[in-house]
């Protein structure tokens, strides 16, 4: 009979020895649409010239830029991808909804002398508004969606810095 117990005691330990060791070894996961992007750009000219060429593709795009602090090296833009442009390039889950009324970015810059490297920095944030459909009460309203993106927006600003 100990021997049983004995066994049950261990065999425990090892099952939770084997659970720790699997969810410790499983890399975190937010989903098979997970892409991966350059954020930060080193750029080879001048803080005033990147500063400038940002400013200049900022207008390029149609960018409502919110705020600038060139001494802190931010910008807050926002740029509406109206429905004529292809939002499934900018977004990465754009496929999954249909009735997309438009898409929003909001975007965050940073530029900064870093170890002597000039670098430039983007943070974004997509909304996607929906309108339901359907019968009912919630039919004809709209939804705010939160939409991961592609990267590109943000290669293609790099791109333009060199």
């Amino acid at each position: 009979m100990s021997f049983l117990i004995l066994r049950s005691e261990t065999m425990k330990k090892i099952m939770i020895i084997i659970i720790y060791i699997t969810l410790i070894s499983i890399p975190c996961y937010s989903g098979v649409n997970q892409r991966y992007y350059d954020t930060v750009k080193v750029c080879n000219d001048s803080y005033d010239e990147t500063w400038d060429k940002l400013m200049e593709l900022l207008v390029k795009f149609d960018a409502d830029v919110e705020l600038t602090n060139k001494e802190s090296g931010l910008i807050s833009a926002k740029i509406v991808f109206n429905d004529d442009s292809d939002k499934s390039d900018i977004v990465i889950d754009m496929k999954n909804f249909s009735h997309i009324k438009n898409l929003t970015g909001k975007f965050y810059f940073l530029v900064s002398k870093v170890n002597g490297l000039l670098k430039v920095k983007i943070l974004s944030e997509f909304i996607a508004v929906k309108e339901i459909k359907g019968i009912g009460k919630a039919s004809g309203q709209t939804l705010n969606i939160s939409c991961k993106s592609s990267g590109k927006f943000e290669k293609e600003i790099f791109n333009n810095l060199d």
